[in-house]
């Protein structure tokens, strides 16, 4: 992928987080590379798509537009079919956990990119950021009232943070989950007026 190819790519993926909703937006976007970034760092991966896999996730959304995209580009195969597993992984993990289906042992082999993509995206649905993103994104995008929005942020950090696929995420995300442990627990005394 040349210079000119990723920064087009960045580009086209930065207008379509633009008309996505608050929670998905730009800063979104940020967020999922400097996460990428560190976790790449720290596994030892290749940065060269580092960058691009990260831009392009949140195209699980409308991935028939970002073939086509990448069909203008020109990219050569080799490269188009990085990018085009690491949102299909996306697709693929959160299809299964989803469903409840999840099995570490049945995750499909793909690259530590694909992984590192993946995981800095979910890190931004678990622990004390993400489950406020979570909730915030339940009320204003999905119209839940607040009860139930607790429950579908909390589910969703439990289901995805069994998904994460390196070590740097899994180290990364533990001391925060402790923290919400606990906090959910003092949440739940005080929902059920059990004040002790």
């Amino acid at each position: 992928m040349t210079e000119r190819q990723a920064k087009k790519i960045f580009e086209f993926a930065s207008n379509f987080y633009r008309e996505l909703d608050f929670a998905h937006n730009l800063d979104h976007l940020n967020k999922t590379i400097q996460i990428a970034r560190y976790i790449a760092e720290r596994e030892n991966a290749d940065s060269k798509f580092i960058i691009t896999l990260a831009a392009v996730h949140q195209f699980h959304l409308d991935f028939e537009r970002l073939e086509l995209f990448l069909k203008e580009v020109m990219l050569n195969d080799a490269d188009m079919e990085i990018i085009i597993e690491s949102v299909k992984f996306k697709i693929y993990m959160e299809n299964r956990v989803e469903s409840g289906q999840f099995r570490s042992e049945l995750v499909p082999i793909v690259s530590m990119e694909s992984r590192i993509a993946y995981d800095a995206d979910t890190l931004q649905l678990i622990g004390p950021y993400g489950v406020i993103r979570e909730l915030a994104c339940n009320i204003k995008s999905r119209d839940m009232d607040l009860k139930n929005a607790l429950i579908d942020a909390r589910k969703a950090a439990k289901l995805y943070c069994k998904s994460l696929q390196t070590p740097t995420a899994r180290k990364m995300i533990r001391m925060p989950n402790q923290v919400m442990e606990r906090f959910w627990d003092i949440y739940q005394l005080w929902d059920t007026n059990s004040f002790s």
